[in-house]
């Protein structure tokens, strides 16, 4: 009686690793997929505005100071 018990257990536990082994790389590979849209560049740039850059330098912003 145990022992089927006993194999119960470790049946499911393999399947829940199987599970979980075939299902966490899909979840964290979407999410890093759908993370990034592309008009977060732009909300970006509303936020920090890129460095103005006049003959090839950047020029200090007083801000960042």
């Amino acid at each position: 009686m145990e022992s089927t018990v006993m194999k119960s257990t470790v049946m499911q536990n393999l399947k829940l690793t199987a599970l979980l082994m075939f299902t966490m790389p899909l979840l964290l590979t979407s999410n890093i997929i759908f993370a990034a849209q592309p008009n977060d560049l732009e909300l970006l740039e509303q936020v920090q505005p890129p460095p103005k850059v006049i003959d090839g330098e950047a020029l200090e912003d007083p801000a960042l100071e």
